[in-house]
């Protein structure tokens, strides 16, 4: 008796009832189970490929896109600048500091994003006025490192720029951004005011001051009949120093509970702002001189008495050391010549020095034909007594206005040839000449302070994103399903036989079909016949015990 059969004799027994099937009901169920997985991949598709397509955006800034390329255009002068220094941008070991050169450039066209949007909702823009005068000039402080009008012409048509029209374009471009913010903060700036006084009391303020501190620490969690004993214990060593009873040193040693200056003696540096979280520490001490002890510092880190060593004060970053401007030939034989041939060079380099100096070309022709890096020897550099010791005397104490050196041999294998465009004298500053270039720069500071209250509130109040759909796709995607999927391809792969390496492949040789396979490490190889390859009996290796 078959299935059904005995179905049916079941029911007409009574054992079995019969159920009535909702058609109706199934079939909405079987939709439900084809629908919803179906709307659910191609919300995930779309929602893929709109991610997909922002795959290149390094940030968003109300809804406008900072895309990769702005940012690779960007990075190229600061990888340009790395391999002048030696570096390799390309290299793993600096992606790190790449990176943060990276995040730099993104948070600044983020502000100029944000600046634009400002400008333009308030129908702030640039005045050509304003724009070619600075362009002009940008164009005059160029022109002016160069000793002829020619040259700096020759060296834009030997550049990718070519012409000073194109010039003219790429400082425009350079430009717009902080003309656009001064237009954006002119009714800030201009509320600006910096009087004579105080621009005297900042020229003799200290910029930055060497000191020893000996630190005590408290917290919140401690009573008062601690907290009172723990100054008490700062007084006491502080008159002990006062009254030379005690060293300074030693008290650093003894009693200083701060572990990161303790090693060193208790030596800080101190700058305005520099210990946010102790801004009592320069207030007690900016007005202190050289070998003065502060009195008790209280912070809510603890009590502090802070001895002055150095103080370098404003005035003197005025000061302008000894300079020279000059031009350089670099000549250099290659890498592995022969003492004949480094000599050759030197030949060669005291024959450039006598054409120069008989007027037969010029020390800017002879750089751009010969020299390894021809820009030394067309725009002048500015140096400083110390800044390069193999040249120093020859420099500061041989060569006059307008002279060139003879061939200079240095440490390297190198030969240089100098020619002396400019010398000062050192220059010690006086408030007198300078009031209102300290001015302006106490007007800078301020326009810098307001610029980024400024920006604060705007970015507060803006929508930014520093990453991108993709980007949280693939991070949504491993934190899900990325885990299970790399579980399984490893589950996988414990069985099944790893491809064998390519040098243990039979190497498929000429029409025959026949194989060639290696031998051991040897590099002997066999030639193998398919088509006997069953017929052959192979050796098969066991292992073997080796008697003592």
């Amino acid at each position: 008796m078959g299935r059904q059969q005995k179905i049916k004799k079941l029911r007409k027994e009574g054992i079995l009832k019969s159920t009535k099937v909702d058609k109706k009901r199934n079939s909405e169920i079987r939709k439900m189970f084809i629908w919803i997985p179906s709307i659910i991949i191609v919300i995930v598709l779309i929602f893929g490929i709109w991610a997909y397509s922002a795959k290149d955006t390094n940030a968003t800034v109300n809804g406008v896109k900072i895309t990769s390329a702005e940012v690779t255009e960007m990075l190229l002068p600061v990888k340009d600048n790395m391999r002048q220094q030696g570096l390799d941008p390309d290299d793993p070991e600096q992606a790190p500091n790449l990176e943060k050169y990276k995040s730099s450039i993104i948070e600044m066209l983020i502000d100029k994003a944000l600046v634009e949007e400002f400008a333009k909702d308030n129908n702030i823009t640039i005045s050509e006025d304003i724009l070619n005068e600075r362009v002009d000039a940008e164009i005059a402080s160029i022109l002016s490192q160069y000793e002829t009008q020619e040259a700096f012409e020759k060296q834009l048509a030997q550049s990718a720029i070519r012409n000073e029209a194109n010039l003219r374009k790429e400082i425009v471009k350079s430009l717009q951004p902080s003309l656009l913010e001064d237009e954006v903060l002119k009714e800030k700036f201009g509320s600006i005011e910096i009087s004579e006084e105080d621009a005297r009391i900042f020229f003799n303020s200290p910029f930055a001051i060497e000191a020893q501190r000996v630190f005590i620490a408290t917290d919140d969690t401690m009573d008062e009949a601690t907290l009172q004993e723990k100054e008490n214990t700062i007084n006491e060593l502080r008159a002990k120093i006062a009254n030379n009873e005690m060293s300074f040193e030693k008290a650093v040693a003894e009693y200083s509970e701060d572990n990161a200056s303790k090693v060193n003696a208790g030596k800080i540096s101190l700058q305005e702002g520099s210990l946010v979280e102790e801004p009592e520490i320069w207030e007690s001490v900016v007005k202190l001189n050289n070998d003065d002890l502060s009195s008790t510092v209280k912070t809510k880190k603890g009590y502090s008495i802070v001895k002055i060593n150095n103080i370098v004060r404003n005035k003197e970053r005025y000061n302008k050391p000894e300079s020279a401007k000059i031009l350089k030939i670099g000549l250099q034989a290659q890498e592995g010549a022969t003492a004949e041939e480094k000599n050759k060079v030197l030949v060669n380099a005291t024959g450039y020095v006598n054409t120069i100096r008989e007027g037969k070309e010029t020390f800017e022709n002879i750089a751009t034909t010969y020299s390894l890096i021809p820009d030394q020897g067309i725009a002048p550099a500015e140096v400083y007594p110390g800044s390069n010791p193999d040249t120093d005397e020859i420099v500061f104490q041989t060569l006059s206005v307008g002279d060139v050196s003879d061939p200079i041999s240095l440490n390297n294998g190198s030969i240089e040839i100098i020619k002396l465009v400019e010398k000062n004298p050192e220059v010690i500053a006086e408030f007198s000449l300078l009031k209102d270039t300290v001015a302006k720069t106490m007007e800078d500071q301020e326009k810098a302070r307001v610029r980024e209250v400024f920006l604060t509130e705007i970015r507060d109040n803006a929508k930014i994103s520093h990453s991108n759909p993709w980007q949280r796709l693939n991070s949504w995607w491993d934190q899900t399903f990325g885990g299970f999927f790399e579980s399984f391809k490893n589950w996988i792969r414990q069985y099944t036989v790893d491809p064998l390496p390519e040098s243990k492949t039979p190497d498929s040789t000429g029409q025959d079909g026949n194989f060639t396979i290696p031998v051991g490490d040897t590099g002997e190889t066999i030639t193998i016949d398919p088509e006997q390859m069953e017929s052959m009996n192979f050796p098969v290796e066991t292992e073997q015990t080796q008697a003592p």
